[in-house]
């Protein structure tokens, strides 16, 4: 049995365990023959194939812009998006042959693209490469409450309606954790923190909640949802 020759994941962490691996099966025969020793056991093999992709590669090299921009008919006009792309999803890989050579990882243009593509402004957003703190968030919040401020504070002054993220644990801290912040330092958070795919799923006309799943944010994207009903979603 063989694996598919393509594997797209979404997720900045499993992207970058995932391709990583896959890198060192391809290039080290030893591990290769370990990994197909185990995979013996189960009738399987793996030749060293396989291509692990972004998902946000994906849509830059091989659907295009263009063609993300001719899908939208329910154009967000004058919604403001603070693109965050997070620490991972552009670093190491991002402007490697092998990760598709797609964007910087230092000033990386993707996401800003998505949110005009489909019709939305984005903002200026100096910190969009930070850190949220990733997983020590989930167990130590106290320890990343400050790097997660920096982020809200920075798309607040640059007055995005949104923050739009591709990365989901992203998505979840910076959404999640503006209470424990407002409480601790004093603030009045509370703006939207979006997947990207749900900023892009109303920009083509989709149902708010079945397909955007808006009403499962923490936060509720008002204008998002606004937006969606103007489509009749």
């Amino acid at each position: 049995m063989r694996a598919a020759s393509i594997a797209a994941r979404n997720c900045a962490v499993c992207y970058l365990n995932t391709h990583g691996v896959n890198e060192k099966i391809k290039n080290d025969v030893r591990t290769r023959q370990r990994v197909n020793e185990a995979l013996d056991a189960a009738d399987l093999s793996y030749d060293g194939d396989l291509n692990v992709r972004h998902a946000c590669e994906v849509s830059v090299n091989d659907v295009g812009l263009e063609k993300i921009e001719q899908r939208v008919t329910n154009l967000p006009s004058g919604l403001e998006v603070a693109g965050y792309v997070g620490c991972q999803t552009v670093r190491p890989f991002a402007a490697t042959d092998t990760g598709g050579n797609y964007d910087t990882y230092d000033q990386p243009e993707f996401l800003d693209n998505f949110v005009k593509a489909c019709g939305a402004e984005p903002v200026a957003d100096d910190p969009k490469t930070s850190c949220c703190g990733g997983s020590v968030s989930v167990y130590s919040p106290d320890k990343t409450l400050h790097p997660i401020k920096q982020i809200v504070q920075a798309a607040v002054d640059a007055g995005a309606d949104v923050i739009a993220t591709p990365c989901p644990l992203c998505q979840q801290n910076v959404e999640m954790y503006q209470g424990a912040i407002n409480k601790k330092f004093g603030t009045t958070f509370g703006i939207p923190v979006v997947f990207y795919s749900q900023l892009m799923a109303v920009a083509f006309g989709m149902d708010a909640n079945k397909d955007a799943g808006l009403d499962q944010n923490m936060i509720e994207p008002v204008k998002l949802v606004e937006l969606a009903k103007k489509d009749g979603a």
